[in-house]
């Protein structure tokens, strides 16, 4: 399984927010800041399709620009999503439901969830993202058998998950992460739509 983390290409523009008045971070984005998205997108492609391995990076970034997804801050995922399954003839479906998810992967399929990062609940509690501080995506590669979910984080380092309010939520394998489908859940209730379902 072919896994990329973004952070090991700071040095890769990604020009993002091209179509907002202020974007600071526009020209200097990179795809180690802001294509967790597109280095989820290439493990879709790498999952789901045969002969496809010219996919990578730079792949990655014309797809977002030739559709212009970028045109927002970070990758506008409703354009590119379905970009991706066009170009590839892969089904896609948008959900908030776990349910579905996990269906999804039972069948073989493949999921990018969109957690929200850091926030207060309704109930004035402050929430810390498990997987980010802020707005991210990640793939879910698989469904464990004992229930757990199998993710790739394209923004995993060391020590992330050993982080107050991460602890003990994911527990890290090599490249690969598992946690329980509740912890993904709370982190992605914030999104709409929470997880982007792929399958042949």
């Amino acid at each position: 399984m072919k896994y990329v983390n973004q952070l090991d290409y700071p040095y890769i523009k990604y020009e993002t927010g091209t179509m907002l008045k202020d974007a600071p971070w526009g020209k200097t984005s990179t795809f180690a800041s802001s294509a967790c998205g597109l280095a989820s997108a290439i493990m879709v492609v790498d999952k789901l399709t045969i002969g496809n391995d010219d996919f990578g990076i730079k792949e990655a970034l014309q797809l977002s620009y030739d559709t212009q997804a970028n045109f927002e801050a970070g990758t506008n995922y409703l354009v590119y999503s379905q970009a991706l399954a066009n170009k590839f003839g892969l089904k896609l479906k948008l959900s908030r439901s776990m349910d579905e998810v996990m269906d999804c992967l039972r069948n073989g399929g493949c999921v990018v969830a969109n957690v929200g990062g850091d926030r207060e609940d309704p109930d004035g509690s402050k929430y810390t993202g498990v997987f980010s501080h802020g707005g991210h995506y990640i793939f879910v590669e698989s469904l464990c058998d004992d229930g757990r979910l199998c993710i790739l984080d394209p923004s995993l380092k060391d020590g992330k998950f050993e982080e107050e309010g991460r602890k003990g939520k994911v527990e890290v394998d090599g490249k690969f992460c598992y946690c329980q489908p509740e912890i993904l859940i709370k982190d992605s209730d914030n999104r709409t739509p929470s997880y982007y379902l792929f399958w042949r």
